[in-house]
């Protein structure tokens, strides 16, 4: 799984997570340590470099309807199907 770059749901964690932290306060603080972000482009480029042949990606993980989270502006994380080359 890959945080998605796109997501309007992420966007809106980590500058929450940001204010949190402006107000000492630990809001989303899993961002912590989840630093990386990546369109499906990229990650797909990525894992080809790699070796890797990506076929589906699905968005999902954001507290919203199933048939938004599947855009991928929506779901906050990427998850991608990979096999070698």
């Amino acid at each position: 799984m890959v945080p998605n770059r796109r997501s309007l749901v992420r966007r809106g964690q980590v500058e929450v997570h940001r204010i949190g932290r402006l107000l000492q306060r630990r809001w989303f603080a899993f961002l912590d340590y989840s630093h990386h972000e990546d369109t499906s482009v990229r990650f797909r480029a990525l894992l080809k470099e790699h070796g890797f042949t990506a076929g589906a990606s699905i968005p999902f993980g954001s507290p919203i309807p199933r048939w938004l989270q599947r855009r991928e502006f929506g779901g906050s994380l990427l998850a991608f199907c990979a096999t070698r080359e």
